[in-house]
């Protein structure tokens, strides 16, 4: 079945919007508005436009909610949002924004193309970025109450933008991954549970950040936080159903890693991180342990291997550098230095000890990035003892093999003295034959 809404947004590509935007081609089709990519004809400067759908502003109050939220995302001037540049009503009486024209994809579509799931670097990156912007955004009192993977865009330099400030709370749609009209606003794949029983009051910034733990869930897992067929499915799940672990989902992560996630998703808001920089934090914390561990405490990493190969480098190496953070005012997370993996390939199941040793199967509690060996009490002095041990015996064994050897040959010169028939035959025949 076409769809209504990309039929008429097809239609309009090639007008000139008010003697000035020339609209190019749809780059993405809502509920609310439809997306093009445009060039302002005097300047030459390549936009992207929004444009409401007409029967959308003829609604009381849309208009002027469409303006003011659109707006919204200016009032925060930080680079990791996106910047509005006009606005104004086609000729046809539809109203459209004017923004910038971002270069790359959606957080959405990259997952897409990942195979439903990217890897933990990646994801810290972006998360990092994300509760950075969501520092700034939280300081100026908005809350986006959108925020989902399709909401994000990751440009070709990495740098993350948040789009859709308050807009998408007037989208409809009954599929589950689509923002809801009425009383419920958000995506119900993504929606906190105040949120998803309509408690509009309650909405906050801590609402923002149970959104992020559900995004994270998903990059990181392949799945939703709620599985249903249809939003109204998802809805259920959000008022009675507890949420899962990420752990039960993504059993391969780093725990310290997966805490932080689950502690986004709790029910309770008082339950969840306080702040956005408090969450930032945590994650850093995560990372830096990973990358700097204790010197103090001697463990053994038990590495574990699956199929999916972007978890499995992601989460036994901790591998590449963050592609989602550059360096910039923006992100704070220190970037994990670049360890390749070893060529040669490891067994499914390898636990990788400092000694060079193979530690056995009872050392893998679980299937997970964490499984770790008891700690060693002195590995240097055992390493001395063994050898010490070595060398004793080896010296016991020598000294009793000499001694052996010394009493053969003190023997066998006193059995040669005393014997005449160890005389030499022309010594003792030598007067027989005498003239």
């Amino acid at each position: 079945m076409s769809d209504p809404f990309l039929a008429r947004a097809q239609r309009r590509v090639g007008t000139v919007l008010r003697g000035k935007y020339r609209l190019d081609r749809v780059l993405g089709v809502g509920g609310m508005a439809a997306v093009y990519a445009a060039t302002h004809l005097r300047n030459g400067n390549r936009v992207a436009v929004k444009v409401l759908h007409r029967n959308l502003a003829l609604q009381t109050g849309v208009r002027e909610r469409f303006l003011r939220e659109g707006y919204a995302a200016n009032s925060v001037e930080h680079a990791g949002t996106i910047r509005i540049l006009d606005d104004d009503t086609s000729e046809d009486g539809a109203i459209f924004l004017v923004m910038e024209l971002l270069d790359g994809e959606t957080l959405e579509a990259r997952w897409q193309r990942s195979g439903r799931r990217l890897a933990l670097p990646e994801v810290v990156g972006l998360l990092d970025q994300l509760l950075t912007i969501l520092e700034a955004v939280h300081a100026k009192g908005i809350v986006h109450r959108d925020l989902k993977p399709e909401n994000l865009f990751v440009t070709r330099e990495g740098r993350l933008k948040l789009l859709d400030f308050g807009v998408a709370r007037l989208r409809e749609s009954a599929s589950p991954s689509q923002t809801r009209t009425g009383a419920i606003f958000g995506t119900p794949a993504y929606m906190p549970p105040e949120q998803a029983l309509g408690r509009v009051s309650e909405i906050d910034a801590l609402s923002d950040l149970w959104s992020v733990g559900a995004t994270a869930f998903t990059l990181l897992s392949g799945r939703y936080v709620r599985e249903g067929n249809s939003a109204a499915e998802m809805l259920a799940q959000a008022v009675g159903a507890p949420v899962p672990e990420l752990l039960t989902a993504a059993p391969l992560l780093p725990s310290a890693v997966a805490r932080i996630v689950d502690r986004a998703l709790a029910t309770e808001k008082a339950d969840r991180w306080p702040s956005a920089r408090a969450m930032r934090e945590a994650l850093a914390s995560a990372v830096a342990a990973y990358e700097h561990p204790d010197p103090d405490e001697q463990t053994t990493v038990v590495r574990v291997s699956q199929d999916d190969e972007a978890t499995r480098v992601g989460v036994t190496q901790f591998a590449d550098t963050l592609p989602g953070a550059p360096e910039s005012e923006t992100s704070t997370l220190p970037v994990p230095t670049v360890r390749r993996p070893p060529t040669a390939a490891r067994p499914a199941a390898e636990a990788v000890a400092p000694t060079g040793e193979a530690a056995g199967p009872a050392e893998v509690a679980r299937p997970g990035a964490e499984a770790v060996a008891p700690p060693r009490k002195s590995v240097w002095s055992e390493r001395r003892r063994r050898r010490t041990i070595v060398a004793i015996v080896a010296g016991a064994v020598g000294l009793t093999v000499g001694i052996g050897v010394a009493a053969v040959v003190t023997s066998g010169a006193k059995q040669a003295s005393a014997s005449p028939s160890s005389r030499s035959p022309a010594a003792t025949s030598a007067p027989r034959h005498a003239p």
